[in-house]
Protein backbone atom coordinates (compact mmCIF):
# COMPACT_ATOMS: atom_id res chain seq x y z
CA UNK A 1 0.00 0.00 0.00
CA UNK A 2 1.22 3.53 -0.57
CA UNK A 3 2.61 5.31 2.51
CA UNK A 4 1.82 8.88 2.88
CA UNK A 5 4.83 10.76 3.74
CA UNK A 6 4.80 13.14 7.20
CA UNK A 7 4.28 16.70 5.36
CA UNK A 8 2.44 15.10 1.95
CA UNK A 9 -0.52 17.31 1.17
CA UNK A 10 -3.47 16.04 0.06
CA UNK A 11 -6.32 17.19 -1.62
CA UNK A 12 -9.94 16.00 -1.86
CA UNK A 13 -10.90 17.46 -5.48
CA UNK A 14 -14.80 17.38 -4.70
CA UNK A 15 -15.14 19.33 -1.43
CA UNK A 16 -11.43 21.58 -2.39
CA UNK A 17 -10.19 20.60 1.12
CA UNK A 18 -6.48 20.08 1.17
CA UNK A 19 -4.90 18.35 3.85
CA UNK A 20 -1.27 18.18 5.46
CA UNK A 21 0.30 14.83 7.14
CA UNK A 22 1.61 15.70 9.90
CA UNK A 23 2.21 12.56 11.83
CA UNK A 24 1.49 8.49 11.65
CA UNK A 25 -1.45 7.93 14.34
CA UNK A 26 -0.94 4.09 13.80
CA UNK A 27 -1.81 1.15 11.62
CA UNK A 28 -3.62 -2.02 11.27
CA UNK A 29 -5.74 -4.09 8.88
CA UNK A 30 -7.23 -0.75 7.40
CA UNK A 31 -4.26 0.70 6.41
CA UNK A 32 -2.98 3.62 8.33
CA UNK A 33 -3.86 6.44 10.55
CA UNK A 34 -2.59 9.74 10.36
CA UNK A 35 -3.02 13.29 12.28
CA UNK A 36 -3.44 16.03 9.09
CA UNK A 37 -4.47 19.76 9.41
CA UNK A 38 -6.72 21.38 7.12
CA UNK A 39 -4.97 24.10 5.26
CA UNK A 40 -5.77 26.70 2.55
CA UNK A 41 -2.95 28.90 1.11
CA UNK A 42 -0.56 27.07 3.62
CA UNK A 43 -2.89 28.33 6.76
CA UNK A 44 -4.34 26.05 9.12
CA UNK A 45 -7.93 26.37 8.73
CA UNK A 46 -9.58 24.18 11.63
CA UNK A 47 -8.27 21.30 14.88
CA UNK A 48 -6.36 18.55 13.29
CA UNK A 49 -8.34 15.55 12.12
CA UNK A 50 -7.41 11.77 12.03
CA UNK A 51 -7.07 10.77 8.14
CA UNK A 52 -7.58 7.04 7.65
CA UNK A 53 -5.68 5.76 4.31
CA UNK A 54 -6.22 2.78 2.37
CA UNK A 55 -6.07 0.04 -0.31
CA UNK A 56 -9.02 -1.81 0.94
CA UNK A 57 -12.43 -0.45 -0.77
CA UNK A 58 -14.68 -2.64 1.30
CA UNK A 59 -13.73 -1.15 4.63
CA UNK A 60 -13.59 2.07 3.12
CA UNK A 61 -17.36 2.03 2.38
CA UNK A 62 -17.92 0.84 5.34
CA UNK A 63 -16.33 3.08 7.09
CA UNK A 64 -18.09 6.03 5.34
CA UNK A 65 -21.28 4.06 5.70
CA UNK A 66 -21.80 4.09 9.42
CA UNK A 67 -19.82 7.46 9.54
CA UNK A 68 -22.86 9.09 7.49
CA UNK A 69 -25.51 6.79 9.25
CA UNK A 70 -24.75 7.81 12.99
CA UNK A 71 -23.04 11.47 12.36
CA UNK A 72 -25.33 12.50 15.15
CA UNK A 73 -24.00 10.18 17.80
CA UNK A 74 -21.74 12.07 20.16
CA UNK A 75 -20.36 8.42 21.31
CA UNK A 76 -18.87 7.91 17.65
CA UNK A 77 -16.15 9.52 16.20
CA UNK A 78 -17.34 11.88 13.93
CA UNK A 79 -17.21 11.29 10.36
CA UNK A 80 -16.11 14.40 8.19
CA UNK A 81 -16.15 13.51 4.75
CA UNK A 82 -14.42 10.66 2.64
CA UNK A 83 -12.51 10.83 -0.93
CA UNK A 84 -10.20 8.81 -2.98
CA UNK A 85 -6.96 10.02 -4.05
CA UNK A 86 -6.29 9.58 -7.78
CA UNK A 87 -3.25 6.90 -8.49
CA UNK A 88 -0.02 8.23 -10.38
CA UNK A 89 2.70 6.94 -12.04
CA UNK A 90 4.22 5.80 -8.63
CA UNK A 91 0.92 5.33 -6.85
CA UNK A 92 -1.59 3.46 -6.73
CA UNK A 93 -5.46 4.19 -5.78
CA UNK A 94 -5.89 5.14 -2.37
CA UNK A 95 -9.13 5.60 -0.14
CA UNK A 96 -9.72 8.27 2.41
CA UNK A 97 -11.55 9.19 5.29
CA UNK A 98 -11.25 11.90 7.82
CA UNK A 99 -12.60 11.54 10.99
CA UNK A 100 -11.98 13.42 14.41
CA UNK A 101 -9.29 13.32 15.83
CA UNK A 102 -9.31 11.70 19.70
CA UNK A 103 -7.63 13.64 21.93
CA UNK A 104 -6.42 11.46 24.14
CA UNK A 105 -5.54 8.37 21.81
CA UNK A 106 -7.05 4.95 21.88
CA UNK A 107 -8.15 2.57 24.89
CA UNK A 108 -5.14 0.58 24.91
CA UNK A 109 -3.03 2.97 24.98
CA UNK A 110 -4.54 5.60 27.68
CA UNK A 111 -4.37 2.83 29.69
CA UNK A 112 -1.15 2.02 29.13
CA UNK A 113 0.12 5.07 29.92
CA UNK A 114 -1.58 6.08 32.88
CA UNK A 115 -1.73 2.11 34.32
CA UNK A 116 -4.62 2.94 36.51
CA UNK A 117 -8.13 1.71 36.93
CA UNK A 118 -11.11 3.12 36.27
CA UNK A 119 -13.60 3.91 39.09
CA UNK A 120 -17.07 1.49 38.81
CA UNK A 121 -19.30 4.75 38.54
CA UNK A 122 -17.20 5.75 35.56
CA UNK A 123 -17.09 2.64 34.14
CA UNK A 124 -20.68 2.32 34.56
CA UNK A 125 -21.16 5.96 33.07
CA UNK A 126 -19.21 5.31 30.43
CA UNK A 127 -20.51 2.06 29.78
CA UNK A 128 -24.21 2.71 29.23
CA UNK A 129 -22.93 5.42 26.89
CA UNK A 130 -21.51 3.37 24.63
CA UNK A 131 -24.16 0.67 25.41
CA UNK A 132 -27.14 3.78 24.18
CA UNK A 133 -25.26 4.11 20.68
CA UNK A 134 -24.81 0.18 20.18
CA UNK A 135 -28.25 -0.44 20.78
CA UNK A 136 -28.76 1.80 17.67
CA UNK A 137 -27.05 -0.31 15.62
CA UNK A 138 -28.69 -3.66 17.16
CA UNK A 139 -32.10 -2.20 16.60
CA UNK A 140 -31.22 -2.02 12.65
CA UNK A 141 -30.02 -4.92 12.41
CA UNK A 142 -26.38 -3.87 11.96
CA UNK A 143 -23.24 -4.85 14.44
CA UNK A 144 -19.95 -3.43 14.71
CA UNK A 145 -17.69 -7.04 15.12
CA UNK A 146 -14.44 -4.77 16.51
CA UNK A 147 -15.29 -3.23 19.88
CA UNK A 148 -11.55 -3.69 21.15
CA UNK A 149 -9.39 -1.22 23.00
CA UNK A 150 -7.86 -0.13 19.82
CA UNK A 151 -11.29 0.95 18.40
CA UNK A 152 -12.21 3.03 21.48
CA UNK A 153 -10.74 6.71 21.82
CA UNK A 154 -10.52 8.49 24.81
CA UNK A 155 -12.06 12.33 23.28
CA UNK A 156 -12.62 15.80 25.30
CA UNK A 157 -13.47 15.31 28.67
CA UNK A 158 -11.91 12.04 28.61
CA UNK A 159 -15.39 10.67 27.12
CA UNK A 160 -15.06 7.29 25.37
CA UNK A 161 -16.29 7.02 21.90
CA UNK A 162 -15.87 3.61 19.40
CA UNK A 163 -14.61 4.13 16.13
CA UNK A 164 -13.03 1.90 13.02
CA UNK A 165 -16.63 0.54 11.51
CA UNK A 166 -14.36 -1.14 9.07
CA UNK A 167 -15.50 -4.99 9.28
CA UNK A 168 -19.03 -3.85 10.77
CA UNK A 169 -22.34 -5.32 9.29
CA UNK A 170 -25.89 -4.41 8.40
CA UNK A 171 -27.86 -7.24 7.58
CA UNK A 172 -31.40 -5.84 6.06
CA UNK A 173 -32.41 -9.50 5.46
CA UNK A 174 -32.08 -10.77 9.00
CA UNK A 175 -30.55 -14.18 7.76
CA UNK A 176 -27.57 -15.45 8.98
CA UNK A 177 -24.14 -14.07 7.56
CA UNK A 178 -20.85 -16.03 7.52
CA UNK A 179 -17.71 -14.01 8.62
CA UNK A 180 -15.87 -13.19 6.16
CA UNK A 181 -13.23 -10.79 8.28
CA UNK A 182 -12.79 -11.19 11.93
CA UNK A 183 -10.44 -9.74 14.94
CA UNK A 184 -9.33 -12.98 16.33
CA UNK A 185 -7.26 -11.14 18.84
CA UNK A 186 -10.47 -10.26 20.71
CA UNK A 187 -13.21 -12.23 19.62
CA UNK A 188 -15.32 -14.90 21.35
CA UNK A 189 -13.38 -18.56 21.59
CA UNK A 190 -16.37 -20.30 20.93
CA UNK A 191 -17.52 -18.57 17.74
CA UNK A 192 -13.50 -19.00 16.57
CA UNK A 193 -13.90 -22.58 16.71
CA UNK A 194 -16.98 -22.50 14.46
CA UNK A 195 -16.01 -23.64 10.84
CA UNK A 196 -18.85 -21.15 9.46
CA UNK A 197 -18.67 -18.58 12.20
CA UNK A 198 -21.97 -16.52 12.03
CA UNK A 199 -21.10 -12.84 13.95
CA UNK A 200 -24.17 -11.97 16.28
CA UNK A 201 -25.40 -9.21 18.14
CA UNK A 202 -24.40 -11.60 21.58
CA UNK A 203 -20.84 -11.24 20.16
CA UNK A 204 -20.79 -7.65 20.23
CA UNK A 205 -21.95 -8.03 23.84
CA UNK A 206 -18.93 -10.28 24.56
CA UNK A 207 -16.50 -7.07 23.41
CA UNK A 208 -18.45 -4.89 25.58
CA UNK A 209 -18.13 -7.09 28.50
CA UNK A 210 -14.75 -7.28 28.35
CA UNK A 211 -13.99 -3.51 27.88
CA UNK A 212 -16.16 -3.14 30.82
CA UNK A 213 -13.58 -5.76 32.89
CA UNK A 214 -10.94 -3.95 31.35
CA UNK A 215 -11.61 -0.51 32.50
CA UNK A 216 -11.77 -1.95 36.21
CA UNK A 217 -8.36 -3.49 36.04
CA UNK A 218 -6.74 -0.75 34.03
CA UNK A 219 -5.51 -2.84 31.46
CA UNK A 220 -6.83 -3.63 28.14
CA UNK A 221 -3.72 -6.08 26.85
CA UNK A 222 -5.19 -9.16 27.58
CA UNK A 223 -8.41 -10.80 27.68
CA UNK A 224 -10.22 -10.99 30.50
CA UNK A 225 -11.64 -14.94 31.43
CA UNK A 226 -14.65 -15.50 34.07
CA UNK A 227 -11.92 -17.10 36.40
CA UNK A 228 -9.82 -13.73 36.57
CA UNK A 229 -13.19 -11.57 37.34
CA UNK A 230 -13.61 -12.77 40.20
CA UNK A 231 -10.38 -11.16 41.14
CA UNK A 232 -11.59 -7.58 39.90
CA UNK A 233 -12.75 -4.45 42.49
CA UNK A 234 -16.29 -4.11 42.15
CA UNK A 235 -19.93 -4.82 43.85
CA UNK A 236 -21.40 -8.56 43.00
CA UNK A 237 -24.24 -6.68 40.92
CA UNK A 238 -21.56 -5.21 38.53
CA UNK A 239 -19.36 -8.78 38.55
CA UNK A 240 -23.09 -10.50 37.21
CA UNK A 241 -23.56 -8.29 34.68
CA UNK A 242 -19.79 -8.64 33.17
CA UNK A 243 -19.99 -12.81 33.88
CA UNK A 244 -23.23 -12.39 31.91
CA UNK A 245 -22.01 -10.69 29.25
CA UNK A 246 -18.62 -12.60 28.81
CA UNK A 247 -20.14 -15.74 29.35
CA UNK A 248 -21.12 -18.85 26.82
CA UNK A 249 -23.35 -17.09 24.14
CA UNK A 250 -26.45 -19.27 24.81
CA UNK A 251 -26.07 -17.54 28.40
CA UNK A 252 -24.95 -13.58 27.16
CA UNK A 253 -27.56 -11.06 26.55
CA UNK A 254 -29.29 -10.79 23.24
CA UNK A 255 -28.11 -7.57 22.44
CA UNK A 256 -27.28 -3.82 23.85
CA UNK A 257 -31.07 -3.05 25.05
CA UNK A 258 -31.03 -5.97 27.24
CA UNK A 259 -27.61 -5.28 28.77
CA UNK A 260 -28.31 -1.46 28.75
CA UNK A 261 -31.21 -2.11 31.43
CA UNK A 262 -29.66 -4.06 33.48
CA UNK A 263 -26.30 -1.58 33.67
CA UNK A 264 -29.15 1.48 34.14
CA UNK A 265 -31.29 -0.75 36.85
CA UNK A 266 -27.59 -1.09 38.52
CA UNK A 267 -26.44 2.43 38.86
CA UNK A 268 -29.49 3.41 40.15
CA UNK A 269 -28.97 1.40 43.10
CA UNK A 270 -25.41 2.12 43.43
CA UNK A 271 -26.24 5.38 43.70
CA UNK A 272 -29.19 4.77 46.14
CA UNK A 273 -26.47 2.87 47.83
CA UNK A 274 -24.20 5.75 48.14
CA UNK A 275 -26.73 8.34 48.99
CA UNK A 276 -28.09 6.57 51.91
CA UNK A 277 -24.04 5.81 53.17
CA UNK A 278 -23.50 9.82 52.95
CA UNK A 279 -27.02 10.22 54.87
CA UNK A 280 -25.85 8.42 57.21
CA UNK A 281 -22.52 9.94 57.77
CA UNK A 282 -23.88 13.31 58.36
CA UNK A 283 -26.76 12.14 60.39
Amino acid sequence: MHLLKIGETLWNLESKKKYKIIEVLGQGGFGRAYRASVVHNGHKLSKDVCLKATADQASWHHESYFGELLTKNKRVLQYFESFVLSPSNQNPLLYCVVLELAQHGDLLGYLKRTQKSWKPERVRRESIALLKMLDQLHQGNATHRDITPSNLFICDNFTLKLGDFGIACHNLSNSPRILNAVNSGFAPTQLLKQSHPIWKTEDDIYQVGQILAMLLCGNAEEKITLSLLDDIDCDNNLRAIIKKAIGPRARRYRNASKMLKDLQKHSRKAFLSLRLSFTRQIA
